[in-house]
């Protein structure tokens, strides 16, 4: 007999996992139901459920030169830089879904 459900394992960074734990609680989702929603999406598109995009040419020396630079401790600072950009993305995410959505738009700042 066929199992009815398939388990999925990932891992992500335990602050991402509180936060979208508590954005999930907020939208009445457990983590299973919002993984369920971004698969169906995903399979009924064909793709992702949101639009992706490459930075343009000004955001990317942007962003290095974001990276390159050092924290108050002296510690290069990328990953506070990918987190915010993640948490923009995440956010729109969500607001989409609360407003039935079925695409998102990317910041103005990653289109020109």
């Amino acid at each position: 007999m066929a199992a009815k459900t398939e388990m999925i394992r990932a891992r992500v960074t335990p602050e991402l996992k509180r936060e979208a734990d508590a954005l999930f609680e907020r939208l009445g989702l457990s983590a299973t139901d919002a993984i369920t929603v971004f698969y169906r999406q995903a399979v009924l598109r064909q793709g992702l459920p949101f639009e992706v995009r490459i930075p343009n040419a000004e955001t990317r020396r942007a962003i290095a030169e974001t990276k390159s630079m050092r924290g108050l401790l002296g510690e290069p600072c990328a990953s506070h830089t990918d987190a915010t950009i993640w948490r923009v993305v995440e956010g729109q995410f969500a607001h989409a879904l609360r407003a039935g959505r079925g695409s998102l738009t990317a910041p103005a700042a990653w289109t020109n």
